[in-house]
Formats: structure tokens, sequence, C-alpha cells
């Protein structure tokens, strides 16, 4: 009886035994580590990558102010003088200067001065201007002309043809508006200038012009002019002592015909274009048998 008790004992410490063991072998196939910790197997996607090293940040460099476009007709003071002549030292190397009598020695203390009865001349910078190299050229020039009395006149009746002319498109250096040649204005003793739209000769604008303009001063004295050109428009300015521009007439050129406006836009003449082939363009002044002075000639370009 004893006996099977004790083996009913030893039976039931194996049976324990067994339970025990079957536990721990359980547990080891979830992979304890020395400590005695389960290792936890990583899930997708939660590698972890390395921290990327930063990148300097750029330092900001000053962006160059692009050269801003010129505005066609507008007189600048930092426009490329290509041609000048004060007369100190008689007439420029690059001028050209023709006169009616044959005599050219005009040039006396220091101006371009023509005192005589029915003389004409032509003065010109010797420069074709090239609408392909500049986008447009200037010409300055400070000028006087009267004939007979020196006396300032008003009013569209004071615009005369016996005056100085400056003349744009003109092909050659010894055209004047008598003929097709060229758009020329009249700077006379009068406020009022007369204009000669290319064409002159044929439509019959000589000597009377095609239309008159005003200009509020009178050229019995020394007055500033200036002449924009840029191939396909030409502008047309009075310059006051103080500087100030005054735009007193606008030439639009297609290759059909000439345009002309005020200083505010309106029309005032449309005429044939008898410029538009011309193979060469030069600014000419033309004296009309007036007493004349020309000085300070200068030819810019932008």
């Amino acid at each position: 009886m004893i006996g099977l008790k004790k083996r009913s004992i030893f039976l039931l410490l194996c049976i324990m035994i067994l339970i025990v063991l079957t536990a721990v072998a359980c547990d080891n196939k979830a992979n304890p580590d020395a400590s005695g910790k389960v290792k936890s197997t990583p899930t997708k996607g939660s590698e972890q990558t390395a921290t990327p090293i930063p990148t300097e940040t750029p330092v900001p460099t000053e962006t160059p102010v692009p050269t801003a476009t010129p505005i066609a007709g507008q007189l600048y003071d930092d426009a490329t003088v290509l041609f000048e002549d004060d007369f100190s030292k008689g007439l420029s190397d690059d001028a050209f200067l023709s006169t009616f009598t044959g005599d050219i020695d005009i040039v006396t203390d220091g101006i371009l001065k023509c005192y005589r009865e029915a003389e004409l001349f032509n003065y010109s910078p010797m420069f074709d201007l090239d609408y392909n190299e500049h986008f447009q050229y200037e010409f300055w020039a400070d000028v006087s002309a009267w004939y007979g009395k020196n006396e300032a006149a008003t009013g569209p009746q004071s615009a005369s043809y016996m005056g100085i002319m400056l003349g744009t498109h003109v092909s050659t250096q010894a055209i004047n508006p008598t003929s097709n040649d060229g758009y020329w204005v009249s700077f006379s003793t009068g406020d009022y200038v007369l204009v000669y739209p290319t064409g002159s000769a044929d439509k019959k604008y000589w000597p009377g012009g095609a239309f008159s303009v005003p200009v509020g001063i009178s050229f019995n004295e020394v007055h500033t002019i200036a002449a924009v050109d840029t191939g396909e428009q030409v502008f047309f300015y009075t310059v006051d002592k103080s500087g100030n521009k005054n735009l007193f007439l606008r030439a639009d050129f297609t290759e059909e015909d000439i345009k002309s406006y005020d200083a505010n836009g309106n029309l005032l003449n449309t005429s044939d274009n008898f410029a538009y082939e011309n193979a060469s363009n030069y600014f000419v002044l033309f004296d009309h048998i007036a007493q004349a002075t020309v000085d300070n000639v200068k030819l810019k370009a932008k």
C-alpha cells in the first residue's frame, strides 16, 4: 500500500516536471536573449534610414538690373556722341558744307554764320544713319534765322521759307526741300514753322510748305533745336535754356505714306512717302537766303 503511494507521488512529480519543461520549451520559441528579454522582430516598413547631412543654404546673389529699352523719340543725356562741331577751330573734318556762291569760308568767330544776300548753304555731319546699328539718332544744333528785319513775328502767317531748314531722311547731303527728297522743317522769325514732307517737287509743297506748326518761340534769336530719327519715326523738339524739351512735331513713316502729328497726337497731314527706298539717310541743315547762324552741332546715338 505504501509502495503504491510512493509510485503515485513519483508519477505526479514526473507529470509536473514534464509540464514545466514543456512551458520552458514554448517560451524559448520567443527568442529570448541572454538577459531573458524577448527580442522583437521589426515589421515591414519600420526600418530606420540614415539622417541626411543638411546642405548649406546658398547665399543669394544680386540679380543684375536689365538694361532698359530706350523709348522711341526721347532725348537721352547719356546717348553716345558720334559727331560734335562747335566751329571754334573752323569746320569739322567730318562735316559737309556747300554754298550757293562757292565761297565756303563762312565760319567766323566760332560760328557758322551767313549774312550775305541770296546765299544758300547745306551743312551736314558726314554720317549715314544705320538703323540696324543704333536704336535711334539725335541731331542737336543752336540756330537762328531771319530775312530782312530781325523782328519776331507771331501767328500762322509768320511761318517763312526764308529760314534755316532741318531735313531728315535726306538721301544725299547736297539736297534741299525744292526736290522730292527729305522731310524738312523751316525755322525763321515767326513762332510757327513750315513743314515740307517728302515729295515737295511733285506735290508742289515748295515754297509755302504743306502745313505749319506752332512752336511758341521765334528764331530771330538763337534757340536749340533737336530731332530724333528711329528710321520709322522722326520727332522734332525745341529745347530751352533750362533744358526743358518741347516736342512740337512727330512724323510716322510707312512704306506708303507719312503721317504728321502735333505734340498731342492730333493728325496734321498725310503725304506720300518718297523716302521709303532711300539707300542713305542724313540730317541736313539748309539755309534758304536767310541771315542765319549755326553752332554747337551734335549727332548722338542710343
